[in-house]
Parts: C-alpha cells; structure tokens; sequence
C-alpha cells in the first residue's frame, strides 16, 4: 500500500477544517509536512476522527514544545527539536504548548517492515544528535521550495532511509535489560 495524496486523511487538525496552515509535499510515495499551531491546538494521527491512512508511518519534529497523548491517558511533553515517531496502530493527539510549527516525514509502512528491525508499536521520543539535525535540514528544503521531477527519486529513497536511520538510532540506542 502507497501513501494516499489524501495527507487530510492521515492528520488532521480536531475541531475544525484543514486550512493553509498545513503544508504538503508528495515525492514518489513518501510525505513531507509542516503544519502551524497555536497554544492549546490539537492535531490527531491514527484517531476515529483522523481516518488515518494505515500504511504510513512517520516522524515529527516541531520548533515549539506540545504535549503527545496517548489512549490510555499517558501524557508527555516533546521538547522543541525532539523527533517522535508516530505508528498507525497507535493513536495519538499533540496540544501545543505554545505556537510553533512542526515538521514530519511520511514514509510507506513497508519500507519500515523491510529495514527488519522490529519496532515497538508506540509513539517514542527519538534520540537527538546529527542524524536528526540532517533530517530536519532536509524536510526544511523539500518544503522550501518545488521538487525537481529529476531529483524526485533519490529525495524519495533519501528520505525514506533517513526516517529508517532515525528509528533505527532509537532502537539500538535503547538499554538491554538483562535476562
């Protein structure tokens, strides 16, 4: 399964009608997003009122701390340039906690099951370092400005890997716990 044009489908501001505060950029079959929010603002992925695309994953970023909520009441405050990773089979809502903007990169679920690295299925904070810098950077500039049809492939596998890369960061910098 791709990702579907239909980004309105996947998140969503609660409340109220996607507007021009929601920024999308289509590459091959992966996303990149920036949407603005003010303080008390809720968006919601994987949600009965999102009627999110279940063949997607991705990754936020935001300029602005928000709170990440979760069903089963779990609360969390995502510092600015901290990157979450956001799973279709786990709803999830932000509040921000001030006005901001964030920034995500949507890649095909597949892509993720191929890497072979076997992911909680949870919303995590991912670690910080140069890795998240470059996909920061990157986003910034597929959003800043039209795709070249040339260059489309490699931003396309570029960003998938980088999304992968990301997560797979995550994973191997988590503690083992002893048996």
């Amino acid at each position: 399964m791709g990702i579907s044009a239909d980004f309105g489908r996947v998140l969503h501001r609660l409340g109220e009608q996607q507007d021009e505060t929601l920024v999308i950029v289509k590459v091959g079959e992966v996303l990149a997003s920036q949407y603005e929010f003010d303080k008390g603002e809720r968006w919601a992925w994987g949600s009965s009122e999102s009627g999110y695309e279940e063949g997607i994953v991705g990754v936020l970023v935001a300029d602005a701390p928000f709170t990440l909520c979760t069903p089963d009441g779990t609360t969390r405050i995502v510092p600015p340039g901290t990157f979450c990773f956001v799973h279709p089979d786990f709803p999830i809502q932000t509040v921000g906690r001030s006005r901001g903007r964030s920034l995500g990169a949507w890649i095909p679920r597949e892509a993720l099951d191929a890497s072979g690295l076997n992911f909680p299925v949870v919303s995590m904070a991912l670690p910080r370092g140069i890795l998240a810098d470059g996909v920061r950077a990157f986003l910034s500039a597929l959003l800043a400005g039209p795709v070249d049809d040339s260059g489309s492939a490699q931003a396309e596998y570029l960003l998938t890997e980088m999304v992968v890369g990301l997560l797979a960061d995550a994973v191997a910098g988590r503690p083992r716990r002893r048996p």
